[in-house]
């Protein structure tokens, strides 16, 4: 479904179009009226508009039998003409330079270079947790790709240089694109465990032999996330606790 914004542009393109071909129709019509030759009212309607005249070889108009009022009347129409493609140009121009500003070049290059990839390890969503993950493991020289639904974190990536594919890693598609099938592992790290879940069901599903780890917020979800396919599944804060745990015991002890 169009958006109200795309709603107005395709009708005043509509408008634009059926505006230059009345024009241009009245062209041929008035030119037609003088010559009384079809042929020459539109080879001079093309020609203002196109430029044909060295292609169609059509006899030319004889402006000066033309009266005063013809001429003037001729001249208004070639002005018309000259008009329409201005519009039409200029239309086309503004055509693709909006398609080129819609295509995101970092995603596309971001998908291309996904698909030659082979042992690397899939993040699913960027959190503080996967923030750590990417810096560990580019420490380690490990290859990541990183699935983000976010645009504006999808652009971080990219700046940053990480390979990252804008997308919802709980679709079958997103995660094709992600090469699971030649992954070593796939993490689930959003901060939305259910969205973990979901993730985790589907990619178990697509590739049952797939190693998934996960992150869960609540302890009583990791046996879901077990069952889902998940081998390893943690809490972060749990794990924050017992390490910060072990520093206090070890300070007093």
């Amino acid at each position: 479904m169009l958006s109200p914004s795309e709603e107005v542009t395709t009708r005043l393109i509509v408008l634009v179009v059926a505006a230059v071909m009345i024009v241009l129709s009245a062209s041929v019509y008035y030119l037609y009226t003088i010559t009384g030759n079809t042929y020459i009212a539109a080879y001079f309607t093309l020609s203002t508009l196109f430029d044909y005249s060295t292609i169609t070889g059509a006899s030319s108009l004889n402006l000066s039998s033309l009266s005063a009022p013809q001429f003037d009347s001729t001249l208004a129409v070639f002005v018309m003409d000259g008009l329409a493609k201005a519009v039409l140009v200029g239309f086309v121009i503004a055509a693709f330079i909006n398609a080129l500003m819609s295509i995101d070049i970092r995603t596309k290059m971001g998908s291309i270079a996904a698909r030659s990839i082979r042992g690397h390890i899939v993040l699913c969503g960027y959190s503080q947790l996967a923030e750590r993950l990417c810096v560990d493991m580019q420490k380690r020289g490990a290859k990541f790709i990183i699935i983000e639904k976010s645009q504006d974190k999808v652009d971080l990536l990219s700046d940053i240089g990480y390979k990252v594919i804008a997308g919802d890693f709980t679709s079958d598609e997103v995660l094709k694109k992600a090469k699971l099938e030649t992954a070593r592992a796939a993490v689930f790290v959003s901060d939305d465990e259910y969205t973990n879940l979901l993730g985790i069901v589907t990619a178990h599903h697509l590739y049952p032999e797939l190693r998934i780890a996960a992150k869960a917020k609540e302890e009583s979800t990791i046996p879901k996330m077990h069952r889902a396919g998940a081998e390893l599944c943690i809490v972060p804060e749990v794990l924050a606790g017992l390490d910060m745990g072990d520093f206090i015991l070890a300070k007093v002890s």
